[in-house]
């Protein structure tokens, strides 16, 4: 089922599963699933704010939950708590927006937005009345969006879309192997490539994706190895030039990320790691050093020699340890292991007990219904 749910969409999920740990309920509220979608500045549902004229802090404003920072959870082991029936059923609303917009092959962060209005939910109606939205309006707009970004030949927003091909296709490796960060990574690799006139994602596309994500084991073991995240960005970004802009076909990769992405799987191997994480995408970068990334890098970054004894020394750390090692600013509470290969989504699932008083309301309805159908004749 959560298959077809896109990046960002089960981001928001583990989000909403956090939200309500961390509030001390003990179930996931549609408010946990506003807040974890209202997080991201960066998905399909935020683009469909801003295109409503809609600011998220005020849609989000004065939620009962405690505060909870979008990095946070993105590599933490998630709760397992289930849904409340109304939660289940926003979500079953997602699906069927998606089918509406012909979104048959996955649920986006937009679907799940649209499936919280239609939940006949007081609470959530005055929130939306209350920032002049409308259910059906939004629906179009998302429509529109669509339609706009497919003549353009970019159907995802943010990494907000299906399993992208190219990726699995191209390099052999199944998208299930990569870890979310960086399955993240890869998608806004294209959204790089994509914005800069290219038909092929490429390896400087990729360390971009690897540089902008804030958090996580590649930025410890660039900082680990006394290397600046933010100067590699800058300098790289400063010597790419636009490409020759975009034809009809999908986004393809080039020869030399489909090495790095290799190099990448056969570094996880090596040091006996399932998934593979943006840390790996780094080292296979660093090891290649082709293209304006290797010339940015050589000058810039680590040398493949210092980049894989750092990533030793963190590998050989206990989780507290590592964290003391290199501290990463997070904005708020933080539950976050030193490497976790593959975050996997929290077991969602409606409560049992809910789902028996359910059908024991519904089976009382119906014999009533019956009851009253025969005194009348």
């Amino acid at each position: 089922m959560w298959d077809t749910f896109s990046l960002k969409a089960r981001l928001v999920l583990n989000r909403a599963v956090y939200a309500a740990h961390t509030s001390g309920d003990g179930f996931v509220t549609p408010e946990h699933l506003l807040q974890g979608l209202l997080l991201d500045s960066r998905s399909a549902a935020a683009e469909l704010l801003r295109r409503a004229n809609v600011a998220a802090s005020d849609l989000g404003k004065d939620l009962p939950l405690a505060p909870v920072t979008a990095g946070a959870v993105e590599e933490a082991d998630s709760p397992k708590l289930s849904l409340s029936v109304a939660a289940s059923d926003a979500i079953q609303h997602a699906y069927r927006e998606a089918e509406g917009l012909h979104d048959k092959d996955f649920i986006g962060t937009d679907h799940l937005l649209l499936g919280l209005m239609a939940l006949a939910d007081e609470s959530l109606a005055t929130r939306f009345a209350r920032a002049g939205l409308r259910h059906d309006a939004l629906r179009v707009l998302a429509a529109t969006i669509r339609q706009e970004r497919q003549a353009t030949g970019r159907a995802g927003i943010y990494g907000d879309m299906a399993t992208p091909e190219p990726f699995q296709a191209q390099s052999g490796i199944h998208w299930a192997r990569f870890t979310e960060r960086g399955r993240r990574a890869l998608i806004e690799a294209q959204q790089y490539a994509t914005v800069r006139g290219e038909n092929f994602v490429r390896p400087e596309h990729l360390l971009l994706a690897i540089l902008a994500q804030d958090e996580g084991m590649a930025h410890r073991l660039l900082e680990t190895a006394g290397s600046v995240p933010g100067e590699i960005a800058t300098h790289l970004d400063s010597i790419l030039t636009p490409g020759p802009g975009r034809d009809d076909r999908p986004m393809r990769l080039d020869e030399t990320t489909t090495r790095v992405l290799q190099l990448a799987l056969d570094e996880a191997e090596g040091v006996g790691n399932t998934f593979i994480g943006p840390e790996h995408l780094l080292i296979g970068i660093v090891v290649l050093g082709s293209g304006p990334s290797g010339i940015v890098l050589r000058e810039f970054g680590p040398s493949r020699d210092v980049v894989r004894q750092s990533f030793d020394t963190l590998r050989s750390l206990p989780p507290p340890a590592i964290e003391n090692a290199v501290t990463a600013s997070s904005g708020g509470a933080v539950l976050q292991q030193a490497h976790t290969p593959g975050t996997s989504l929290p077991d969602l699932k409606p409560d049992p007990a809910v789902q028996r008083f359910r059908f024991i309301f519904w089976l009382a309805f119906v014999g009533m219904l019956l009851f009253f159908l025969r005194g009348c004749h």
